[in-house]
């Protein structure tokens, strides 16, 4: 059985992006993050049967030196917890910012503009790395989702063999505080691992590339043409509907739920983007139930409510797979007033806040890039992990994943979510959790 690995990269780094220079905080995001996957290890161990390999990238950087006094300090307060992590067989690696400070404005801002920066802030990396970990560094991840060829030029001189910067189809900076430079293009890179050419680093080398690798992150399109899946996965092609019609089947097989069960249900959200909510069988609280979708009387859609959320396992209801995401249907953007229902199929139970008046007009959408970060929503993450599992001939999955993540509440509920969702994949026993190098061993 052929392994789909997953690396999985951690950001260590302050817990706050424009950091105070004058205080020096413990860094509380990544020595709650060490005690999170040191609990989640050996649960993804028992579930994929394989060893569980993470991917760590500090920052050492000028901007590090100017607020702790030495760009390796997080190497040397935390030493006990790195010592602990090596032992666990994961990967160590640098994750560099071109931050900063601007005496005359009192604020941070990311130098991309200035080559000799940005050379200083590698440099002052590798050597931190160099003296902390005794070695040279060989994983690397620029800040911001930012480099160039003399970037790759100087990381590769300094020992790197594997870069993990990239994410396809990117092509402008998403960065909220003021910056300089141009922002790279990522639109046409490829999205599996590759030595690239020494002329392009966005392009495969041919004749000449070079020996470090790229690994691309995981990224897709949510765009505005998606439309909701019924509960096979079944779409109807525009040629095999009449126009107009909706293009799902009239439901066949849906299961019949008992009428006499305990049903609960909520429409939590419902707008020209998403309709979403939850529903549950208290008499069979491990079955998910069928949700059905109506405009007027006109059934559009029927999908399953078993997506996991936390919320519902604190308010107990079951093991919290009871909820569920729809795109709003495109063909329903046409400026007019729709009632829409929805109820559990096979019974008369209605959601709370069920039925909804709504009117959407078709707007222009332009498809934007969303890398996989374990925070994002659990639905984009979903849908985006589903289509690269399937689309790729060798699938494999690049997540991120900020240390800073696990002590915000809502974004750790996003990341035990996404995390929950990977690890009841239909998949998981296939799935590996390496190191850039082992993966790369796995491509050779």
């Amino acid at each position: 059985m052929k392994k789909i690995p997953i690396v999985l990269c951690i950001d260590v780094e302050p817990d706050d992006r424009a950091i105070d220079p004058n205080v020096r905080k413990d860094w509380v995001g990544f020595e709650q993050s060490f005690e999170f996957y040191r609990k989640l290890r050996p649960r993804i161990e028992r579930l994929t049967c394989s060893p569980v390999h993470f991917s760590w990238f500090f920052r050492m950087d000028p901007q590090v030196e100017l607020v702790y006094g030495d760009p390796a300090w997080a190497a040397s307060r935390y030493h006990r917890l790195i010592e602990e992590l090596g032992k666990a067989g994961d990967e160590f690696g640098l994750h560099t910012h071109a931050w900063r400070w601007d005496k005359v404005t009192s604020r941070w801002f990311a130098d991309m503009r200035d080559q000799k920066w940005v050379d200083h802030c590698v440099r002052m990396s590798f050597e931190a790395f160099q003296k902390s970990f005794n070695r040279p560094c060989l994983s690397f991840r620029f800040g911001d989702t930012w480099i160039n060829n003399k970037t790759l030029d100087l990381i590769e001189r300094l020992g790197a063999r594997f870069d993990l910067t990239l994410e396809p189809g990117l092509k402008r900076l998403l960065i909220p505080e003021h910056f300089v430079g141009s922002a790279p293009d990522f639109t046409r890179v490829p999205r599996q691992p590759y030595h690239p050419s020494k002329f392009d680093f966005r392009k495969r080398g041919v004749w000449r590339k070079r020996g470090i690798w790229m690994i691309p992150l995981s990224t897709g399109n949510m765009d505005c043409a998606l439309t909701p899946l019924n509960r096979n996965g079944a779409e109807r092609s525009s040629s095999e509907r009449n126009p107009g019609e909706s293009p799902f089947r009239e439901r066949a097989s849906l299961s019949v739920t008992n009428p006499d069960s305990a049903y609960e249900g909520y429409l939590d959200r419902i707008d020209c983007q998403i309709i979403a909510g939850w529903a549950y069988d208290a008499a069979q609280p491990d079955r998910p139930v069928d949700i059905e979708v109506y405009d007027g009387e006109a059934l559009l859609a029927a999908v399953p409510a078993s997506i996991f959320r936390p919320d519902l396992v604190v308010a107990g209801k079951g093991r919290g797979k009871h909820a569920f995401y729809i795109l709003f249907p495109e063909w329903l953007k046409d400026g007019k007033p729709h009632s829409l229902r929805l109820k559990i199929a096979g019974s008369d139970f209605e959601l709370n806040q069920s039925p909804a008046e709504i009117k959407c007009n078709k707007a222009y959408c332009d498809p934007e890039t969303i890398t996989l970060f374990l925070d994002a929503d659990s639905w984009v993450m979903s849908r985006i992990t589903e289509t690269l599992l399937n689309a790729q001939e060798n699938p494999y999955l690049a997540l991120v994943a900020r240390s800073s993540a696990v002590i915000h509440p809502y974004q750790r509920s996003k990341l035990e979510e996404n995390l929950s969702y990977i690890l009841s994949h239909p998949l998981v026993s296939r799935f590996v959790f390496e190191t850039p190098a082992e993966l790369i061993r796995r491509v050779e």
